[in-house]
């Protein structure tokens, strides 16, 4: 026997809502074979509640005089027909029938009728099929649990969901319309049930009772095309709270009730004792025709717990659930989400509107923008990288129309650009993203900094929440969360108290040095920290966060070669001049041949720092190397074209980078700071210099020329004795 399952329509997209059913799809669920060399005269199919399906069907052979006992249920005394009933289960997404178990087996005329009705009870203890009068509860393991008869004189007993059962007996009353009856579980009527239509219209007419309870029918009339549907509720015999299952006894929060923001647990009660399953809760928020999911996991994930009676579960609820005030929510619980402990057979859940919270008020502080960060896995780093720069764009603003709605928050809120790097934490080269939440001013709304913990809570669950389900927001990463950009001042805090110290310890120095030797150049030791300072944070810029901006790395490296290698040269060539020419430095070199060497390796940053052997530093021999005017003059051009070699390059390096990467921390900071140091301070050298060349030193010259010409007239004085004596005249010829 084939059984090929259920079909389920298939929605194409949104648009395609109103077209008719032909232009539906049809999707298999699943299917499968039932392998028996049975004769089937019935069958009847059935849902199971965790998504499956159960095929019960029945099979006829002849019989003898003897009696024949298959199970303690087993009814009646063979003669000319044995009639069985078999069961079989296909599991959710399965392909084959599991093991036909043999539930039950009689020899009275009435089971010849066959299967009537098939369904899962609501109260967890397994299933229920009817066989002409009787009524045979079992489990999915094949186990009979009960079977019950009812002496209705061979008419339809149609079981109802919530207990007892409708027995159609054809009855007519005086204004000659049918009725049925109904029976309690133990075969005592309890009342008639009218059908809505006359018995001229019985045998057009058509009924089921659905899970809720809910009778409904339909017929034709005689003479026309009309046709009349009829729904009413039927009575229940179970105990419902208004969840439309009787196994739930309470909830917290109750249904129709207020939840706060500070609610972490959630709890369902059931009236027995239950035991974890497969299945969903779920949280979600009215949202329009859309909701939006919150949360969602199974029983058995580390969000659950059982009660220690094992009546209840308990349920961790994100502290971005119930985030919107005066929100409305909805929880849906998925069938299978519990067992019952006994029986181990899956519970029904509650469906969608049966329960439903509303978040309570609540006037928020205001808060300014707050910007975060946000990081790529490693698979949609790649992914991203791959993506032209138009795509790129796209993916960025679709990712922040999916964040507002997940939130949820106004998308106007939520700002961001183009901007994206790697980030340099990451051993994956993952990419990183910015997005600033704005300030509001409408108190009813939740603040931006509220507002970025919720995104923060919502990306580290993501597994769990409704960015798993969108095409972009679930490639973000879990471990990195949503992270503020970072604070320079917070994060550099302590670095610049002591930058600050070993700044005041120089001067000091200085200090000292000039009172010491106020006639050297005792600015020069500043000077050459500042150099090695500047040469050190172009190295780690280019270590640590030269790939943040690829388009800055190569051309970093390239300044940076350039420089090393333009300043050492010039160094190397200036000394060894100064050697081979200039004979007051031999001695000196030979004393300081070390020293010499490491300035010489410090001169690759500028070249300036060959200033420091000719400075007299305190008056100290080892920096009193006597240059020539030569070797000054190309120290003094070699460091202005480092102003346009490397200074002015760097400052826009760093700039450019200040605008185009998103995560900016110490290294970029301190990198920028030198640079603009480096810029101002050659830059003002220069100027001092030129304004000594051209106003100081002619002055000086000329203070000069003046003071030897004063030196030649008082020697010419001193020889004339005519000068000397002023009453001195002339002789008269």
């Amino acid at each position: 026997m084939k059984f090929d399952g259920q079909f389920s329509k298939r929605r194409k997209s949104k648009k395609n809502n109103n077209r008719s059913p032909k232009n539906q799809a049809l999707t298999k669920i699943c299917g499968g074979i039932i392998l028996t060399t049975l004769n089937i005269t019935s069958h009847a199919s059935f849902p199971t509640v965790d998504g499956g399906y159960g095929v019960a069907f029945i099979v006829e052979k002849a019989g003898s005089s003897n009696k024949t006992t298959i199970n303690p249920y087993t009814k009646g005394i063979a003669r000319n027909v044995i009639i069985s009933a078999y069961v079989t289960f296909l599991d959710p997404n399965a392909t084959k029938f599991g093991q036909n178990f043999l539930i039950y087996t009689t020899s009275q005329p009435a089971a010849r009728e066959g299967l009537r009705f098939c369904f899962p009870k609501v109260l967890g203890n397994g299933f229920e099929c009817t066989v002409g009068d009787d009524r045979i509860s079992f489990l999915r393991n094949g186990a009979v649990i009960d079977i019950t008869h009812l002496e209705t004189r061979d008419q339809i007993n149609r079981p109802l969901p919530y207990g007892g059962i409708l027995v159609d007996t054809h009855v007519t009353d005086l204004q000659n319309f049918s009725s049925a009856l109904i029976y309690d579980d133990n075969g005592n009527p309890k009342q008639q049930w009218p059908f809505p239509v006359s018995k001229g219209y019985l045998y057009n007419f058509m009924y089921d009772i659905l899970p809720n309870n809910t009778f409904w029918g339909a017929y034709k009339e005689l003479h026309s095309n009309n046709i009349t549907l009829y729904i009413q509720d039927v009575p229940k015999f179970f105990k419902d709270n208004g969840y439309n299952n009787p196994m739930i006894e309470s909830t917290t929060p109750p249904r129709n009730s207020k939840v706060s923001l500070e609610s972490k647990l959630i709890s369902v009660k059931y009236i027995q004792p239950i035991t974890t399953s497969i299945k969903n809760i779920s949280i979600y928020q009215f949202k329009g025709a859309d909701p939006i999911l919150r949360q969602t996991f199974p029983s058995q994930s580390q969000y659950c717990s059982l009660s220690d009676d094992q009546k209840s579960i308990n349920i961790k609820v994100l502290s971005s659930t119930f985030n919107q005030p005066n929100g409305s929510y909805f929880v849906i619980i998925d069938n299978n989400f519990v067992k019952t402990r006994l029986l181990d057979e899956p519970l029904f859940g509650i469906k969608k509107n049966d329960w439903i919270i509303t978040r309570d008020e609540e006037e928020n502080v205001f808060a300014g923008s707050f910007t975060g960060l946000v990081r790529l896995t490693p698979d949609g780093s790649k992914f991203f990288r791959g993506l032209s720069t138009n795509a790129a764009r796209e993916f960025i603003n679709q990712l922040k129309v999916e964040l507002a709605q997940t939130i949820p928050v106004d998308i106007s809120r939520i700002s961001t650009s183009d901007q994206h790097q790697e980030d340099p934490s990451s051993p994956f080269s993952q990419t990183l993203l910015k997005f600033t939440i704005l300030s509001t001013q409408d108190s009813s709304q939740p603040n931006s900094f509220k507002l970025s913990q919720d995104l923060k809570t919502l990306i580290e669950n993501k597994g769990i929440t409704q960015l798993s389900l969108n095409p972009q927001s679930s490639l973000l990463d879990s471990d990195f969360g949503f992270r503020s950009t970072p604070n320079i001042w917070e994060n550099l805090k302590l670095k610049i108290i002591i930058l600050g110290v070993f700044i005041i310890f120089l001067l000091i120095v200085y200090i000292l040095a000039r009172r010491r030797f106020p006639e050297g150049n005792n600015f020069a030791l500043i000077n050459q920290v500042l150099v090695l300072f500047d040469l050190a944070m172009d190295v780690t810029f280019i270590l640590y966060n030269g790939k943040d901006v690829k388009s800055l790395f190569l051309p970093s490296i390239i300044i940076l070669a350039v420089v090393v290698t333009f300043n050492s040269g010039l160094a190397v060539y200036i000394l060894v001049n100064e050697i081979k020419r200039n004979k007051n430095c031999v001695d000196w070199f030979q004393e300081y041949t070390k020293p010499a060497a490491m300035i010489t390796l410090t001169s690759a940053a500028n070249i300036e720092s060959l200033k420091l052997l000719s400075s007299r530093f305190a008056g100290l021999k080892i920096f009193s190397l006597p240059l020539s005017p030569t070797a000054i003059q190309l120290i003094f051009w070699g460091g202005f074209i480092n102003l346009f070699l490397e200074d002015i390059p760097q400052l826009i390096i760093q700039i450019l980078y200040y605008n185009w990467s998103i995560s900016y921390d110490i290294i970029p900071f301190l990198s920028l700071v030198t640079a603009v140091l480096s810029v101002l301070c050659n830059i003002i050298g220069r100027i001092y210099y030129l304004i000594i060349e051209l106003y100081v030193k002619p002055n000086t010259f000329s203070r000069k020329i003046a003071n030897y010409n004063d030196t030649l007239t008082l020697e010419e004085e001193q020889r004339s004795p005519i000068l000397l004596d002023p009453q001195y005249t002339e002789p008269m010829d």
